[in-house]
């Protein structure tokens, strides 16, 4: 299904990797993008319908989205581990899941669990995301491509758009961004890093439209930036999510880009089940299909 968007949308540009610089950042077209997938998906024919963990760097490169897209369309378990986790943690969290292979972020597939066992084809693939352990160790929430998509709105409107990634690819908000943009051949911006001055720099840079990001990213951009750096972005829509949200703040941002639509989803706990923080905001609906599994 998803390789089938980036076929629809081929001709568009879709990733800019921003550099930090006044230079225009090089773009990758959904086009590039599938070309890469291919590739992936013939190398790597061995893995499908196996359990395959993959590490997610910061900044993620094409060649990350092209691997986590080619895990999809062979009908892999896709298991999301960001690379700041420490070694001997994400080692554990794969072999109390059972998972058969790791590709690492050069790309490198290593085997985990011997030969292991293809999965039969009437199992629906698993996508298999890791909190961020605010409540301890990191939990692992169980999703299949569906769920994350059934709650992505795909609107005309949405196909100038240009998104702002904040959050790590394993992570739910950072998927949802990414997921977003593929459905609607809408252009990912990513700042090298995250970090106020950074971002603000990279949304004036590249006009970004939406942008998604935690309550304490809000508050920190909010505190280090000034209103008249602020006031250069043109933000339409601005989404909250990962913890809860004070009214202070939606206030605070609310006054500071006033023509942006403000959203916020959040989690009552880390398993996934969503409930509302305060009543004119939305709620994304897909948070309340995952089910944890640790």
């Amino acid at each position: 299904m998803l390789t089938l968007e980036l076929e629809r949308h081929r001709e568009r540009p879709f990733l800019c990797l921003d550099e930090d610089s006044d230079h225009p950042a090089p773009c990758l077209s959904f086009g590039e993008l599938l070309t890469a997938v291919e590739r992936l998906r013939q190398r790597w024919a061995g893995l499908s319908r196996r359990s395959v963990a993959l590490r997610l760097p910061w900044p993620p490169p094409a060649a990350t989205i092209a691997a986590l897209l080619a895990l999809a369309d062979l009908e892999a378990d896709a298991f999301l581990v960001d690379t700041e986790l420490p070694e001997d943690l994400v080692r554990d969290l794969l072999l109390r899941h059972d998972v058969d292979d790791l590709v690492d972020d050069e790309l490198r597939v290593l085997p985990l669990l011997g030969a292991g066992a293809h999965r039969p084809q009437d199992v629906t693939p698993r996508v298999t995301l890791l909190t961020c352990g605010a409540s301890g160790t990191p939990k692992a929430v169980e999703h299949t491509w569906r769920s994350l998509t059934a709650g992505i709105p795909v609107q005309e409107r949405l196909l100038q758009s240009r998104w702002l990634l904040t959050d790590s690819l394993s992570r739910y908000g950072g998927l949802q961004v990414l997921l977003t943009c593929l459905l609607n051949g809408a252009e990912l911006v990513v700042p090298q890093q995250v970090t106020a001055t950074s971002v603000l720099d990279t949304c004036r840079r590249q006009a970004v439209s939406h942008a998604y990001g935690t309550p304490s990213f809000w508050r920190d951009l909010l505190a280090s930036t000034s209103p008249q750096a602020r006031s250069e972005l043109r933000l339409r829509q601005i989404t909250l999510g990962g913890e809860i949200v004070d009214q202070p703040l939606l206030e605070a941002l609310s006054e500071s880009f006033p023509e942006a639509h403000i959203t916020h989803s959040f989690a009552r706990s880390e398993s996934g089940n969503a409930e509302e923080s305060a009543p004119s905001l939305d709620i994304d609906p897909a948070l309340d299909r995952a089910r944890a599994i640790a």
